[in-house]
């Protein structure tokens, strides 16, 4: 990613994410949840994360959280193990890795996969906190 005379580019990828999902959206929440995402990888920045999914929110206790722009993290809270997590550069990568093949979660399922069974119910967009 580039920033440029005050204009943010996007990873590639995540630009033809969001294009390709316009029009394939599964739910409303889904629709939301790219939306935004589009929106918050143009304009916010995060430099003190922007806690997406919380792990006390999810039965699988599950987080991710953005930072910069496009910088993505996801893992697991365990109470004996340090939290595993894996970082992805784009939004794309983040949604299309394979949860247990990265040790996060003991079943086959993609992050994309794991929030559409759950309909974006735990992903909330207000924690920045760069904003706090």
């Amino acid at each position: 990613m580039k920033k440029s005379s005050n204009k943010i580019y996007l990873p590639k990828s995540d630009v033809e994410l969001f294009d390709k999902m316009k029009n394939s959206y599964t739910s409303d929440q889904e629709r939301i949840f790219f939306e935004k995402m589009h929106y918050k990888e143009e304009v916010e920045i995060s430099v003190s994360n922007d806690l997406l999914i919380n792990d006390k929110d999810n039965l699988d206790h599950l987080f991710m959280y953005r930072v910069g722009y496009s910088e993505y993290f996801i893992g697991k809270f365990t109470e004996k193990l340090p939290r595993p997590r894996v970082n992805f550069d784009s939004l794309s990568a983040a949604l299309n890795v394979n949860l247990c093949s990265c040790g996060i979660l003991d079943r086959d399922i993609t992050l994309l996969e794991w929030l559409r069974s759950l309909n974006y119910s735990c992903v909330k967009y207000n924690q920045n906190f760069d904003n706090d």
